[in-house]
């Protein structure tokens, strides 16, 4: 039974991948970030998170993403590779994806957010890592503003750029009912 309770406890507790994370402890307190990979031991989990240190010179207090051209020696930088694309860099132990830094964290030094706030994601935008996931999220905080009597356009699907008026909105889910006019009807 004390196997089952731990499997139970470690399902609950596992983030899924990708999802979004506010850091709650140390330098990155605050910071949303990322989850890169939530199957590491010992409940670690992997996140992309903008810098704070960086291997250059830079303002104190500074948030950005790596610029790998600004790197003092070129020389000890190794591409990461994902087929014939570079998405990163390993610089000094470190790795860096598309310039997030990948840094592990404990799962209690997590917490789960849902939907983020477009200025609290912003450099993970400029990266570009993991677009669908990115427009997803976009989307999901734009539904938000949505109200019943609002105008919205279809954006995906047989009925994409269709107009139509909102009649009910279900945040929880992100979905929104619209009043078409489709040929006359």
């Amino acid at each position: 039974m004390d196997e089952e309770g731990e499997m139970v406890k470690h399902s609950c507790s596992k983030l899924p991948n990708p999802a979004w994370v506010r850091i709650k402890h140390g330098k990155y307190k605050g910071d949303i970030a990322q989850v890169f990979n939530s199957d590491l031991p010992n409940d670690l989990v992997a996140v992309l998170v903008p810098l704070r240190d960086f291997p250059y010179p830079m303002s104190r207090g500074s948030r950005s993403l790596l610029d790998p051209s600004r790197l003092p020696n070129r020389d000890a930088v190794s591409n990461i590779n994902h087929g014939d694309e570079v998405i990163g860099c390993k610089y000094k132990g470190e790795r860096y994806y598309m310039g997030l830094l990948l840094h592990n964290f404990h799962h209690d030094h997590l917490e789960r957010v849902v939907c983020p706030h477009i200025n609290d994601i912003e450099l993970h935008l400029r990266s570009g890592w993991d677009k669908s996931f990115l427009e997803s999220t976009v989307v999901a905080f734009s539904m938000q503003f949505l109200h019943a009597g609002d105008w919205a356009r279809i954006i995906k699907g047989d009925l994409s750029s269709e107009v139509g008026k909102v009649t009910s909105t279900d945040h929880t889910v992100g979905s929104a009912t619209l009043d078409l006019n489709l040929s006359g009807h």
